[in-house]
């Protein structure tokens, strides 16, 4: 029997106890005494105290089914003398996944007999429509019984949409046999990946967001005109982390940065399947023009309720930046350099000042600033990741060019693309 014992009244000085109580916690459990041993070559274990024993064995195993198997053989004697024998089999199943291959194991059969009785399991497998197993069952008592049964047993994770920094992503189990998809799952957004680009400048490597503290907040925003505007809307998506309640706002943002307040009448519209809201640029246009504004660009604000309106979350729709044959003021753009090409910027500044170059592949990028008459000022590859970074004064009224590649002659892909200056983001 088990046994547990309490002790009461520790005395520190003593290092001794008032009293205990032992009390039985259990029912009889009997350990074997096992001393290794051989019996035809395998390892064998004996017990000295009962005469038990346990010992077994793997032989290869020619399935039906897979590459290849292995069979065990398991005997044992308990401390009643009962003799317990089992012989299973495994067939693996082998799948490629990527470049690397996997086996994966389904029982073939299992046979155990204890004593006089005996019961045998046979599996049999389909893995066209989903993974099937049927099952032949039979006993010495002369009990048969056949049962077919879905047994999808080994799953990956795939993304089937990924998510982004405002909007859900979903993913699923995947078979990897048989490619049944199930326990569908909602990803969370991942909010802006921030890099910091210069000082008070940050710029968002997933969606192109750029701010001055490299921050999201309480309610992360992404602009999603391009995907979802279709020409006639502004389109912010947003993602509230915590439970904020707000209120909506547009306005506009003029040339000499000031800030005409709220539009009124300006209606709010969200979207099936996309948690974002849009507006209609038709709208905008119309109101600044009644009121005498043409350049100008559009801020949506989200306003915390019950703050005093001290802070706010804003997000500002620039025009779409179209990338003239000369380069004065901050751009970001994305471009296609093809295989073995290499693209060049032209980049005469207004202003002197700390210039940052910078690329957001998914691939390796290089680049090289010249000044106009193709002497190479510097160049780098690695300055962010495997994208290029190049910060370098720049005089006024100078021309310089930015040649830009890939590392690996052999890529092809759209780069984005931000060069400009810090004092401009102020």
């Amino acid at each position: 029997y088990q046994y547990e014992t309490w002790q009461f009244g520790y005395d520190e000085k003593t290092g001794t106890y008032d009293h205990e109580v032992t009390f039985k916690t259990g029912e009889r459990r009997v350990y074997h005494n096992y001393i290794d041993g051989t019996i035809d070559n395998h390892k064998k274990y004996d017990c000295t105290d009962c005469g038990g024993y346990y010992y077994e064995f793997s032989e290869d195993y020619n399935g039906p089914i897979g590459d290849y198997g292995e069979k065990i053989t398991v005997y044992a004697k308990d401390a009643d003398g009962i003799i317990y024998h089992r012989e299973y089999a495994i067939d693996f199943k082998s799948v490629y996944e990527g470049e690397y291959q996997h086996g994966y194991g389904f029982y073939i059969y299992d046979y155990t007999t204890e004593g006089d009785s005996w019961q045998k399991y046979d599996y049999s497998y389909t893995f066209e429509n989903g993974c099937l197993r049927t099952t032949k069952y039979s006993d010495s008592d002369g009990e048969t019984w056949t049962q077919t049964e879905d047994c999808c047993e080994y799953f990956k994770y795939i993304t089937i949409k990924g998510s982004t920094c405002t909007q859900d992503g979903i993913e699923c189990r995947e078979c990897v046999i048989c490619g049944k998809r199930t326990d569908q799952y909602t990803i969370a957004p991942h909010d802006h990946n921030w890099v910091w680009v210069a000082e008070n400048w940050y710029y968002c490597f997933d969606c192109g967001l750029e701010n001055a503290n490299g921050v999201s907040g309480d309610i992360i925003m992404e602009d999603l005109t391009d995907q979802y505007g279709n020409g006639e809307y502004y389109v912010v998506g947003y993602y509230v982390r915590n439970e904020v309640k707000f209120s909506k706002f547009v306005s506009l943002v003029l040339s000499d940065g000031t800030i005409i307040d709220v539009l009124s009448g300006i209606e709010f519209i969200e979207i099936d399947g996309v948690r974002a809201y849009k507006f209609s640029k038709a709208e905008i246009e119309a109101w600044a023009k009644a009121r005498g504004y043409t350049d100008y660009d559009v801020r949506f604000t989200f306003v915390p309720d019950g703050s005093d309106g001290s802070f706010d979350y804003g997000l500002t729709f620039a025009d779409p930046t179209v990338v003239s044959d000369t380069i004065s003021d901050n751009v970001s753009f994305t471009d296609y350099i093809g295989s073995n090409q290499t693209k060049s910027y032209t980049i005469t500044p207004t202003e002197s000042g700390v210039w940052t170059f910078m690329s957001f592949a998914d691939n390796d990028t290089c680049a090289t600033l010249c000044d106009a008459n193709d002497k190479v000022l510097v160049e780098n590859d690695d300055g962010y990741n495997n994208n290029f970074k190049i910060t370098y004064y720049l005089q006024a009224g100078e021309t310089y060019i930015l040649n830009v590649c890939w590392f690996n002659s052999n890529t092809a892909g759209n780069v984005p693309l931000l060069f400009g200056t810090a004092s401009a983001m102020a």
